[in-house]
């Protein structure tokens, strides 16, 4: 069909490729809650906010990890397919850190509320999740698009 930008030949479907997206999503939850819990924590006591600039530190891997992800999925199908699993993943995640202690997660509301049994963190993380990788796949479409136009 003209207008229609065939598969990669030879590229594995998102559905064989999720175990290792969750694995990528997975370590870079765990990495960011890392430089969390060693850089931010250590130091809440001796700044009366925390700068902005500390969360973008501990995004980074998480953003990253998301870009690869996105810049792999084939269709809006495999998009949805993945924020599902990844937003399972995080409640998977913050669940493991909450029934852990993992500090920052003792005094949260997350705590307090068992968003860990009513999936409070998957209601958030999903349509988050979604948004993102959509605008990570157009993006990335789009470049793809122009440079097999050009």
């Amino acid at each position: 069909m003209k207008g229609v930008r065939p598969r990669h030949a030879g590229a594995p479907s998102a559905t064989r490729q999720l175990p290792r997206m969750l694995a990528i999503a997975g370590l870079s939850l765990l990495l960011s809650d890392m430089l969390y819990s060693f850089s931010v924590v250590p130091r809440l006591n001796t700044v009366p906010t925390v700068p902005v600039w500390w969360w973008i530190v501990v995004a980074v891997p998480v953003v990253v990890a998301l870009i690869f992800i996105a810049s792999r999925l084939g269709s809006w199908t495999e998009l949805i397919v993945s924020a599902l699993a990844i937003a399972v993943l995080v409640q998977v995640i913050v669940v493991a850190l909450v029934l852990l202690g993992v500090p920052g997660t003792r005094n949260t509301a997350i705590h307090w509320q068992l968003a860990p049994l009513t999936g409070g963190v998957f209601a958030v993380s999903f349509p988050c999740l979604l948004i993102i990788l959509a605008a990570i796949f157009t993006v990335v479409r789009l470049a793809r698009h122009d440079a097999s136009a050009g």
